[in-house]
């Protein structure tokens, strides 16, 4: 989302794990920049409560860093939260959505503690 969280950046960049943090870290310089001018105060806040606690797939016992998001859940985590957000719409049959998991679980991983998160959202419902 752009830094009045009113309308969603498409993300446009490559499908793998180094165009995605690209990509997050060009729109999170952004929000920086942004904030600096804007919202200095902003910045001192932190997201409460947004962490899953799921087991990645594969039976991984790491905690999954990208967060599992619902329409009852959506605007408390992301709406009213200071991260960056990356938010991906999948499929769980989808081969495609599959392929990208281990990727965008990466991505999550390296990122974490950064100000930008990652969420999915399954398309289907």
């Amino acid at each position: 989302f752009q830094p009045d969280k009113k309308k969603p950046i498409d993300y446009k960049g490559k499908h793998e794990v180094e165009g995605i943090i690209q990509g997050i870290m060009a729109e999170f310089q952004n929000l920086l920049q942004y904030r600096s001018q804007q919202l200095p105060d902003e910045l001192k806040r932190q997201k409460a409560g947004a962490g899953n606690q799921q087991k990645q797939e594969g039976g991984s016992e790491e905690p999954s860093k990208v967060i599992t998001l619902t329409d009852d859940n959506f605007d408390e985590i992301v709406m009213k939260s200071n991260d960056v957000w990356l938010i991906g719409f999948f499929a769980p049959w989808c081969g495609h959505c599959k392929a990208i998991l281990p990727d965008w679980e990466e991505a999550a991983r390296n990122l974490d503690g950064e100000g930008v998160s990652l969420g999915s959202v399954d398309a289907t419902t």
